[in-house]
């Protein structure tokens, strides 16, 4: 999978989580106008374009959708192969050193990225992680 395939998978799987496009780009929208940096935001037309592959989704708009989405840095680049691993690479250091409360906030901010059976998933293999004091 190339860089523009990664996006592009993302960006769907971003678009399936909210009602309509319109949602979508409301939510997009009214994070990138909080910051100066963005002036522009993403129109109906260009997401569409997007959508359908006739634009590829750049750096600069890669870097607006995660900050909008609050995503990480760069997680659309990371191929849906790789996503799995970093996971577990998160619960890991959050099962060493978070208090309890740093813990719950956590785990909801990563579970709402999730489908409910893999949020299922990895809450079970971090709570055994942490019972076992990992």
């Amino acid at each position: 999978m190339n860089i523009k395939d990664v996006r592009h998978t993302h960006l769907l799987a971003q678009l399936a989580k909210h009602d309509t496009d319109e949602d979508f780009l409301t939510k997009v929208n009214r994070a990138l106008a909080k910051r100066s940096d963005y002036k522009a935001g993403i129109s109906p037309s260009y997401l569409s374009q997007l959508k359908t592959r006739e634009r590829n989704i750049g750096d600069k708009t890669a870097r607006k959708f995660e900050y909008a989405l609050a995503l990480a840095e760069n997680a659309l680049d990371v191929p849906p192969e790789h996503e799995e691993a970093n996971l577990d690479k998160e619960f890991e250091k959050l099962a060493r050193s978070a208090t309890p409360a740093q813990r719950r906030k956590t785990i909801k901010a990563i579970a709402s990225e999730l489908t409910p059976e893999d949020a299922l998933r990895y809450a079970r293999i971090f709570l055994d992680r942490v019972e076992a004091g990992l």
